[in-house]
């Protein structure tokens, strides 16, 4: 499975990552999910620093933290 953050929003003080999960090509989920905790592990420092969350998303720690991440509905 592979994590990309395919959109970015901001509803006052919450900021949240849209991610879509992928199995090859094919999407296979999405979840939203609040930056908050990773900006406190220091994974990112702002809601634009997309490119260093996916990284982290798609390592084995990361994949932890993003099942455990609750679903936001928005």
């Amino acid at each position: 499975m592979q994590i990309k953050v395919e959109f970015t929003g901001s509803f006052g003080l919450l900021k949240v990552f849209e991610c879509h999960e992928y199995e090859g090509k094919q999407k296979i989920g999405c979840k939203i999910i609040n930056i908050n905790p990773l900006k406190e592990k220091g994974i990112i420092n702002r809601i634009s620093d997309i490119r260093k969350a996916e990284k982290y998303l798609n390592t084995e720690e990361g994949m932890k933290f993003y099942t455990e991440a609750q679903h936001i509905n928005i």
